[in-house]
């Protein structure tokens, strides 16, 4: 889900070739309302990523994305 949001918030055809420090926290229920919030750090050339359920962090991470050839 995260990979795809960012993907599509772009305009210049990235697609995701790294994942790291992914840390999940919590399971998710069917049907549970999810929060994603990714900040692109632009040193690192990566997304850090939180996916929250009401107040409690359920997952967690960086994803590392290339341009499309």
């Amino acid at each position: 889900m995260v990979a795809d949001i960012i993907a599509a918030s772009r305009e210049d055809g990235i697609h995701l070739t790294g994942l790291s420090r992914i840390k999940f926290r919590k399971i998710v229920r069917p049907g549970e309302l999810l929060d994603i919030h990714a900040t692109f750090v632009q040193i690192k050339k990566q997304y850090l990523f939180r996916i929250t359920s009401g107040n409690e962090e359920v997952c967690s991470g960086m994803m590392l994305f290339a341009q499309k050839s």
